[in-house]
């Protein structure tokens, strides 16, 4: 069998399939949507995707009624394999998110994400997991591992007793704090299976908790860890390596990975990156402003132009900005899809390792593993579970340096410290690059879906830098918390920052922001990634002049 890489999407975006933004273009409103290919591409998405969007239970009641190529026929009459993740993830960022609204109560989470997955029309599902990040307390990973394996028992027991031809094919997401582990708990969870006669049901296996490590460089722990799990597994099940595409795939099938699903293309287009075809490294769409046309053959690029595309994100020409987006995913994913079809073609030919020996050659700016290197010892902040109760601004005695006079409110990113993050590492060069030596006035304070506010002086604080935790739009609680705790923090703070604003693209950080901040009538909310080059242009005039440089209350 050919190895498959499934393009992540999003289709429960709203309350049809014809809203959702970038979405509606990159699923079907693209003449080479996701959804439009001829052949047709398979899919990969959460069951508990709709989380992201606000997707109040009488939509999502609708929405479950028929599966969802049904409900996008009308737009696109695809025929692919749609396999749809468990969105487990979402859980264990977010332990409190109650999910009994959507009709899962929370001892029935294995059932109940079933459900949706059947609702969904699944052709391929993976059962409920909890992931185990790099640096995990280990008491805590084995906890998750055990969570996941009696996931993976009450799925089995649910698929057999349904009708054979109903069943999806069933994927069991596998996790472990380094390759033996992983290993030893592959075998464990194959034992318990085939101890309660349930392992025919099973597919295969799919490995997570990697993505990390390959945002951190850790190819060949990666590559480790897939080995580990091949040599687990009985001849003849398939591995899928959950997270993974682009230059490592290559390495991963030479390892005995079977399939791969790719979100970085998307992830990438909402940072306006174009996936460079002549290098494989990602430009910033500002930095080819100057092209009349993309330095690309692919069909998306074809009669499309940087400037222009430019000019409409910036309102100089009309056109649809979640186009402009769309067309980047849509490109990028192009570019993934080219290099892992050489990797198949190459693997059918017998000539994976010749393949694999070539790319450094093709492509010289890119960090190539080897295909057989061992695992390097990689270095993670410890990471354990936490309360909102370990950290809490209100209960400390903070107070900015007096050269600070303006608040500038950032979410809060995975990635710790947060400066480390991408996000806030493109955010803050923007901000130095128009300022210079002006930005030490500004007071960046991150938005915790955790614990609040949390000053930048105090990122590196333990409680902070080793907990994993996002806050999900469906977790009332989490932000009326939040919440709760920026408003004590603007009112302490009140008369202390001349001129006060936020960053806050993500709904649920959003949402808090704008509920804490009331009482606050001169904070400025910037709501959107297209928004920081206003950001940065109104953070310098706070800087700079003695007059208010824009006063907004909660408006873009």
């Amino acid at each position: 069998m050919d190895p498959i890489l499934y393009p992540v999407a999003c289709f429960v975006t709203g309350s049809t399939p014809r809203g959702g933004g970038i979405w509606r273009d990159i699923l079907w409103a693209h003449p080479l949507g996701l959804l439009r290919r001829d052949p047709p591409l398979p899919i990969l998405t959460s069951a508990l995707h709709f989380l992201d969007f606000k997707v109040h239970p009488p939509a999502l009641a609708r929405w479950r009624s028929r599966p969802l190529r049904a409900h996008y026929r009308p737009c696109a009459d695809w025929r692919g394999e749609l396999f749809v993740d468990s969105g487990g993830f979402a859980l264990i960022l977010d332990p409190h998110l109650d999910l009994s609204r959507y009709g899962i109560p929370p001892d029935r989470l294995p059932e109940g994400i079933l459900g949706l997955q059947l609702d969904w029309g699944a052709d391929r599902i993976a059962s409920l997991d909890w992931p185990i990040p790099p640096g995990l307390d280990p008491e805590e990973a084995r906890r998750r591992q055990r969570e996941t394996l009696e996931a993976a028992l009450r799925t089995g027991r649910a698929l057999a007793g349904m009708p054979p031809h109903l069943r999806p094919r069933w994927m069991i997401p596998v996790h472990g704090t380094d390759p033996e582990d992983l290993a030893a708990f592959v075998r464990e969870v194959l034992g318990r299976l085939r101890a309660e006669g349930l392992l025919e049901l099973a597919d295969g296996v799919a490995v997570g908790s990697l993505v990390p490590r390959r945002r951190n460089g850790w190819a060949g722990e990666i590559l480790a860890f897939v080995r580990a799990a091949r040599r687990a597994l009985p001849e003849g099940m398939r591995l899928h390596v959950f997270g993974m595409t682009g230059s490592i795939v290559p390495f991963l099938m030479a390892e005995g990975a079977d399939s791969f699903d790719a979100a970085s293309y998307v992830q990438n287009a909402r940072h306006l990156i174009f996936l460079d075809p002549r290098s494989r490294r990602g430009i910033p769409l500002a930095e080819m402003e100057g092209l009349r046309r993309y330095p690309c053959a692919c069909p998306v690029c074809e009669g499309r132009s940087p400037r222009a595309d430019l000019e409409i994100l910036r309102g100089k020409r009309p056109g649809r900005k979640s186009a402009v987006y769309a067309a980047l995913a849509l490109h990028n994913l192009e570019m993934d899809l080219e290099l892992f079809e050489e990797a198949v073609e190459a693997q059918r030919a017998g000539r994976l390792p010749a393949f694999l020996a070539d790319l450094p050659r093709r492509f010289p700016t890119l960090r190539w593993p080897k295909a057989s290197s061992p695992a390097a010892p990689s270095a993670f902040p410890a990471v354990r579970p936490h309360s909102p109760d370990d950290y809490d601004l209100r209960r400390r005695d903070w107070r900015p340096s007096p050269e600070k006079r303006v608040l500038l409110l950032l979410p809060c990113s995975r990635e710790k410290p947060y400066t480390a993050s991408r996000s806030f590492r493109r955010i803050w060069r923007a901000v130095e690059k128009a300022l210079g030596e002006e930005a030490r006035r500004i007071q960046v304070v991150f938005i915790s879906g955790l614990y609040g506010p949390v000053p930048l002086e105090e990122a590196g604080e333990e409680a902070v830098i080793s907990y994993d935790f996002r806050l999900h739009p469906a977790d009332r609680e989490g932000i009326a918390r939040v919440a709760e705790r920026l408003e004590a923090l603007l009112q302490r703070m009140d008369g202390v920052f001349r001129f006060r604003a936020a960053f806050c693209p993500s709904p649920a950080y959003r949402e808090a922001v704008q509920r804490g901040s009331r009482q606050a009538g001169d904070l400025v909310l910037f709501a959107s990634r297209r928004d920081l080059p206003r950001l940065v242009r109104w953070l310098r005039r706070a800087v700079r002049s003695p007059s208010e440089p824009g006063r907004r209350r909660n408006g873009r």
